[in-house]
């Protein structure tokens, strides 16, 4: 058995079953549910219900320890009285307690099948006046606040709360707020003086307006995505309806459909593929009789119409294509020289672009072979030295781009004929794009 220093003669002193609590706090006029696991709890439950129905709920200093002591316990502990007990067989214990009035702890005695404790009755040290008054009136606005901020208070405590004149049941009721730490909430249970805990109470209960409101927001905004979801879900499900029942009476197939099959099978690049199904997409939503419905229809039409992923062979020879110029066209020396000077730089390019593609299908099993083959003994890269002869030629070389062909002159001067001849030359399509009357390139465009 553990004891405190002997009371004071006046005081008054008495034991009483002892429940400590681990990560929970209870205030007096607070009516709070209580779980016991330990046997000496709930033996010391059952020997409150048997009795006058009190007990001593004292907060653990440390949570871990299963078997507490005097050092173990906080000072002051509360008075409570046990309302209803329900005995849970192998599980311990819960109970309905309300908080009645701070004690301080005397001795404490750990004999027996439950705790017990001698205490002393304290009073709340309250000083009235205009400082405490505004003090608590500030509280009890705050806890308002705090309520209508979305904090879990049921609504008797609440009314509780709008009812309380003393400063002292006003800074128990907000202390007992379900968002204060247990770290706050035992701050504020062993302070004695009532204006010093609305001191605290007060930036506490502003702190925790402003999580709740946070959290409010938080929890509206993900309704709302989540309401918006589900109608925009709900709406394309009933709008899929009713386009197949008006599909099934027109005797047609779902367009939409078809038009992203098409964009999916054509190989278009994925920014371009991106943008075609998002156009496919508004174009399903666009009423018909609306005038955007046929410019989007006339784009997504000319998009696919295009001819992705189908690259013509070319066939440049020289000799032959200087004979196609001179068999289509009488004299324009310069200019056929020039168009045969343009085919070289073609022909050479693709060439070149070709070797370096078959050299690095070459390259790349071999340089995969090596590095198997050194294996462990691979050298560090920092203990190297570059050899510049290496990188020059190994250095992957750019690939030529030839220029644009581009033919200038009045009118009949041949340089259609001339196009058509080069297309002959190279076995390309011609393709004839009349631009004639077209002053600004934004018509184009």
């Amino acid at each position: 058995m553990t004891s405190a220093p002997d009371p004071a003669p006046e005081q008054e002193q008495t034991r009483l079953p002892v429940v400590p609590l681990r990560d929970n706090v209870v205030f007096p006029h607070q009516l709070a549910p209580l779980a016991a696991g330990r046997p000496r709890s709930v033996a010391g439950l059952q020997a409150a219900v048997n009795a006058d129905a009190r007990v001593i709920l004292a907060v653990q200093r440390d949570a871990e320890p299963d078997d507490v002591g005097f050092d173990d316990l906080h000072e002051i502990a509360v008075v409570a009285t046990v309302g209803a007990l329900r005995l849970i067989p192998g599980a311990g214990a819960h109970a309905l307690v309300e908080g009645q009035q701070r004690v301080r702890l005397r001795s404490f005695d750990t004999d027996g099948e439950h705790w017990s404790a001698a205490y002393d009755l304290v009073e709340d040290i309250e000083v009235t006046g205009t400082e405490a008054d505004a003090l608590a009136g500030s509280v009890r606005q705050l806890y308002a606040d705090y309520v209508t901020a979305g904090g879990q208070v049921s609504p008797e405590v609440a009314a509780a709360m709008a009812r309380a004149t003393e400063a002292a049941r006003v800074a128990d009721i907000a202390s007992a707020a379900p968002d204060l730490t247990v770290v706050e909430r035992v701050e504020l249970l062993q302070a004695l003086d009532v204006v010093e805990r609305l001191r605290r109470l007060a930036p506490l209960l502003g702190r925790q307006v402003e999580v709740a409101s946070m959290r409010t927001r938080i929890h509206e905004d993900v309704q709302r995505t989540i309401n918006k979801s589900q109608r925009e879900h709900i709406l394309r499900e009933q709008l899929r309806a009713v386009r197949k029942e008006l599909a099934e009476l027109d005797g047609e197939g779902d367009e939409g459909e078809d038009l992203v099959a098409r964009i999916e099978a054509l190989g278009m690049p994925a920014d371009v593929k991106a943008r075609a199904l998002k156009e496919v997409s508004r174009l399903e939503q666009i009423p018909g009789a609306s005038p955007e419905m046929g410019m989007v229809r006339t784009w997504v039409d000319w998009l696919l119409d295009l001819p992705w992923g189908e690259r013509p062979v070319e066939h440049i020879d020289i000799e032959r294509a200087a004979a196609i110029l001179d068999e289509d066209h009488y004299g324009l020396a310069k200019v056929k020289d020039r168009i045969l000077e343009w085919m070289a730089v073609r022909d050479r390019a693709q060439r070149r672009a070709a070797a370096l593609a078959a050299a690095a299908e070459v390259d790349a099993p071999a340089s995969v072979t090596n590095d198997a083959q050194r294996g462990s003994a691979e050298v560090p890269v920092e203990e190297t030295a570059a050899d510049p002869m290496v990188e020059a030629t190994t250095r992957p070389r750019r690939v030529l781009q030839t220029p644009i062909l581009c033919l200038v002159g009045p009118p009949g001067v041949g340089k259609t004929s001339l196009g058509r001849s080069i297309a002959r030359a190279m076995g390309r399509r011609f393709v004839r794009l009349s631009l004639g009357g077209i002053r600004d390139e934004a018509e184009i465009r």
